[in-house]
């Protein structure tokens, strides 16, 4: 066993790592929000609940929870409405961009003719009539009319208006032989006998009502939602039926359990025969259906799928983060927390400037396993807080701060908030917008940072001195920028000591600014200042509006643009007078030289555990090799289960190697294979641990000294399989050299760094 006496072994073996629930390599999951959801169905014990974070489906019976996503079948995001066909057992799911799946028997087909086909103007599907194994859908163009047996679109009506005109169409009814659509123009009806409903003459305009949007037959009537009236056809006279919105909009009309629903946001309520039996009033309504028991079972905003049971109230919803907006992500190594910043900004790589939206998304965080809910409610200091767009976490203090674009830095110790820093707390240091409105003094924090002595450092856009310090003691203080101007964005810290810079974007395209202190932090006699811009000799940017910047193990600044990607090797030389022009990744692809992602905007860049760089943009991710010439990864919508193609920011759960995207419709998450690492082996541990017969993935081996050496042998001392760490992870995908399956067996991981100084080995079982 020669390895055995070269590697001098502390043996050692720990299956998987008990507190997190490791993800396999290179596979997916969801981390979306499902307190917010826009249509309910049920089919017998089980509800399918849509949402804007997808779909998931709840068994009473079974009290099992399922998650529906681009990881496991749906083809898109956003769930706008659900119908459920008794003839053909067919879920109808139609998503906001007018993309449809239907769902039979756990299987998924895709209808994707609307998404895909031109049409002018707004392509909307507002809602579904399923009758008989046909699905008619509401469009904002007309209506289209699929066969769920077939699984096809079999007709469509454009154009059906008067005199040819397009009809916004909001709802779609059948009722005495006629298919009456509701419009914002008021009723329009057809024959169902007519020859050609694609044929606008074929329609005619129903009644006095000026615009509808509701439909629904109950009790041999129609059903009509009018804004805020409600309205019974029995096929002869269409009368008002008072007592019921109390002017509030109808917002749905739906038949559950032969009851007829009336749904408004404050207020829902319940006929039985023609008359009002039951009135519930909660704000937030979405959507309802009763039970076998007529129990309601309720959608709330914030809430999720209510049960309104005689034994109590049942709440039901997958975990997740508290909202799905995210913008950029930070790693507590010591606490082993992943902190999102859920806010936003307009304009984040734009040449304008940022501008708030007022989001209330506040914070979330992640433990490896499930996503906390921070201690936020009613709490003074978060209250106050919208937009939070950056976060940053302090190892030394275990504290995390957060910057609010309108209202200053958010302190928050173990998930609960506990300080709000802005212009009166830190004697004016945190500096307010400049402008001429005396009553108008908000605090744009737009950027955070920490460096090596764990001292903070803040941007905050617009103000008289735009760059903020909190030292580690807690003193602050302010610097101006001669020669620079307020419009500051985001800031990184290098903390290669002695150098110490702090580089700042400048979100009005005004180039990236590099600053250093110098050593009496309160004078500004000593600080450096300087602007890198296009010109060769001062940084030769592929544009001056820097998006974002990340600095590599090897001391390398990697700068995203809204023109493309590029790398100052030296970051050193600004304050050296020596040249600290950029360079971009130049590829000879034969006759010609190609730019690496060319003038792509680059949203963010991440540097992972091997030094390899994650890099987002407005189509997809890329994943490069430590010197950027390799591809290793490209993930898009159409070759992945990514969310969306536009990635705000990408973070890594350190521990696992997890990667996270924000997207534009939300966060996922890939398993990645790299993770931070030290110079020593740390809790190493192999996932799966035993590798049964059915598992064809790639096997962990986590913890390990960065970039170490990994032999596989059998009990033997038969070589296997050997590779190299990345960063502190190493993976096997169960084969010999051969390319065969390994045998049933144990098998010895030996670790070593180059000159065998850190070793390490551990057991693994392999059934095959």
């Amino acid at each position: 066993m020669r390895y055995l006496i070269c590697f001098g072994i502390t043996f050692f073996s720990l299956s998987c790592l008990a507190q997190f629930k490791v993800p396999t390599i290179n596979s997916w999951r969801v981390h979306m929000s499902y307190l917010s959801n826009q249509s309910v169905v049920r089919v017998g014990s089980v509800y399918y609940v849509g949402s804007s974070s997808g779909m998931f489906k709840y068994d009473k019976e079974e009290g099992s929870l399922d998650v529906f996503s681009r990881v496991n079948g749906l083809s898109d995001v956003e769930v706008r409405k659900l119908a459920y066909d008794e003839t053909s057992a067919t879920l109808v799911i139609v998503y906001q961009n007018a993309n449809i799946d239907l769902m039979q028997e756990g299987r998924i087909t895709n209808i994707s003719n609307i998404l895909t086909q031109s049409i002018i103007g707004e392509k909307v599907i507002n809602d579904i009539l399923v009758q008989d194994g046909i699905a008619y859908l509401a469009c904002s163009f007309g209506v289209v009319k699929i066969d769920l047996n077939k699984k096809q679109i079999v007709d469509s009506y454009q154009n059906i208006g008067p005199n040819g005109t397009n009809l916004n169409v909001q709802d779609a009814a059948l009722f005495n032989d006629f298919l009456y659509l509701s419009t914002p123009i008021g009723l329009f009806r057809a024959s169902t006998r007519s020859g050609n409903l694609s044929d606008y003459n074929f329609w005619s305009r129903f009644d006095t009502l000026t615009a509808c949007n509701q439909l629904v037959v109950y009790d041999s009537r129609l059903f009509i939602g009018s804004h805020a009236n409600l309205y019974a056809y029995d096929g002869i006279t269409n009368s008002s039926v008072p007592g019921v919105t109390d002017g509030n909009v109808i917002t749905n009309l739906r038949v559950s359990q032969s009851h007829l629903l009336v749904i408004l946001p404050p207020k829902l309520v319940d006929f039985a025969g023609g008359a009002v039996v039951k009135s519930e009033i909660h704000p937030g309504y979405t959507d309802a259906v009763l039970d076998e028991q007529f129990n309601f079972n309720i959608l709330l905003n914030g809430v999720g799928l209510v049960l309104l049971e005689p034994s109590g109230t049942r709440y039901i919803a997958p975990k997740g983060p508290y909202g799905n907006t995210a913008i950029k992500f930070s790693y507590s190594a010591d606490r082993k927390q992943l902190f999102v910043a859920g806010g936003f900004v307009d304009g984040i790589d734009g040449e304008r400037g940022w501008s708030n939206t007022g989001n209330n998304n506040k914070y979330y965080v992640f433990d490896g396993d499930e996503w906390s809910t921070p201690k936020f409610i009613n709490n003074a200091f978060v209250d106050r807080c919208r937009d939070l767009i950056d976060v940053v976490c302090d190892e030394k203090s275990n504290k995390t701060y957060l910057c609010s674009y309108g209202t200053g830095v958010l302190e928050v110790s173990n998930l609960t908030p506990t300080n709000l820093f802005d212009t009166a707390n830190t004697n004016g240091k945190l500096g307010f917008f400049v402008n001429e409105v005396p009553s108008f003094r908000p605090v744009f924090a737009s950027g955070n940072a920490l460096d090596a002595q764990s001292n903070l450092w803040v941007t905050c856009f617009g103000a008289a001195k735009p760059l903020s310090l909190k030292t580690a003691s807690g003193q602050w203080y302010s610097f101006s920028f001669n020669g620079g101007n307020a419009n500051l964005g985001r800031v990184v810290c290098d903390n290669n000591l002695p150098r110490n810079n702090k580089w700042i974007t400048n979100v009005k395209g005004g180039g990236l600014y590099v600053y250093n202190e110098g050593d009496n932090v309160g004078s500004e006699n000593d600080d450096r200042f300087a602007i890198l811009t296009t010109e060769k000799g001062k940084g030769a940017l592929p544009s001056r509006n820097v998006i974002c910047m990340a600095l590599d193990k090897n001391g390398e600044m990697w700068i995203g643009t809204d023109k493309g990607l590029c790398i100052i090797s030296d970051p050193t030389a600004v304050f050296k007078n020596r040249n600290y022009d950029a360079r971009q990744l130049i590829f000879n692809t034969g006759s010609f030289n190609s730019i690496f992602l060319g003038t792509d905007a680059i949203l963010c860049i991440k540097v992972d555990g091997a030094n390899r760089k994650w890099i987002g943009t407005r189509n997809g991710v890329w994943l490069v090799s430590e010197d950027g010439y390799t591809v290793i990864r490209n993930f898009t919508t159409d070759n992945s289960p990514l969310l969306s193609n536009v990635v705000y920011d990408i973070g890594i759960f350190e521990e696992t190697g997890e990667v996270f995207f924000a997207t534009e419709k939300g966060i996922i998450s890939y398993a990645g294979n790299a993770t931070d690492a030290g110079d020593k082996h740390k809790q190493v541990f192999v996932y799966p641990n035993p590798v049964k017969p059915e598992f064809n993935g790639e096997i962990a081996i986590r913890g390990l000294a960065s970039e170490s050496n990994v032999k596989i042998t059998d009990m033997a001392g038969n070589l296997v399989y050997e590779t190299k760490a990345n960063g502190g992870m190493a993976t096997w995908n169960g084969k010999n050299f051969n390319g065969k399956r390994a045998a049933t067996g144990v098998y010895l991981i030996y670790s070593s760094n180059d000159d065998a100084t850190e070793t390490y080995v551990t057991k693994l079982l392999f059934v095959n």
